[in-house]
């Protein structure tokens, strides 16, 4: 079973097919699905499956390029089939010159390629890639549409490149925290073993503790009365 296209693409292979895959690419970041090559078809008969891509396919995009128009077998030439089946199936027609091929200027045209005479041709080049896209977008059935990727779910940013960088940023944040907070605990805990315990209980009944860096200041020979009679073992001065 084939799935819906948005776009068919047809051109020849012999000096359309960089533009037909540039055209593919630039529609399918907009968002459509869009049927290129004949190895896209499922099982069956070709011809039929063909027919029925292009039947149930709203808009077709012929390619015109410089050889569009030769054809040395039109009973085999499947470019020309493909425009002939879109017309019979009353598609969306939008074909794209590549400026090599004028149909308006054309004497002798292929009898599907004639009746493009009246359709109007969007000229492409690589210069204007873009906007020849965009304009091909305004006469398709149906608008453009942007594209969902993987992250984009998540915090909704519209090029995947740009979802893919900030989910790295976003990754490498997440362990610079991590890091220092594992390096704040491993300060914490240097600091706690470099306390001393007082002899006996302070007022709370738990141990009274004191860092050593504050024991530079303390002198337990001497008290503000000078020397310091206290008895520790009786508890009498």
């Amino acid at each position: 079973m084939n799935p819906h296209y948005d776009i068919f693409i047809s051109y020849r292979r012999s000096d359309g097919a960089e533009v037909a895959q540039v055209v593919r690419h630039a529609l399918q970041e907009r968002g459509y699905h869009v049927f290129l090559d004949v190895r896209d078809l499922a099982g069956g008969p070709f011809d039929q499956a063909l027919e029925k891509v292009i039947g149930e396919t709203p808009d077709f995009v012929p390619i015109l390029s410089r050889l569009a128009i030769q054809s040395d077998k039109p009973e085999t030439d499947w470019f020309l089939k493909e425009v002939e089946l879109a017309l019979s199936a009353n598609r969306n027609i939008c074909p794209i010159s590549t400026g090599a091929l004028d149909l308006s200027q054309s004497q002798q045209l292929p009898a599907p390629l004639d009746r493009l005479r009246t359709h109007h041709t969007i000229s492409y080049s690589h210069d204007y890639c873009d906007a020849a896209i965009d304009r091909l977008c305004q006469m398709l059935t149906k608008p453009p549409r942007k594209k969902t990727h993987g992250f984009k779910f998540l915090w909704g940013i519209g090029n995947w490149r740009t979802e893919i960088t900030f989910g790295i940023s976003l990754l490498a944040v997440c362990f610079m925290v991590g890091i220092v907070g594992l390096v704040g605990r491993q300060v914490r805990d240097v600091f706690y073993r470099n306390t001393i315990t007082l002899g006996g209980p302070d007022a709370s009944g738990g141990t009274a503790t004191i860092p050593t860096d504050s024991m530079s200041s303390f002198d337990s020979s001497k008290n503000l009365g000078g020397t310091n009679n206290f008895d520790s073992r009786t508890g009498n001065k």
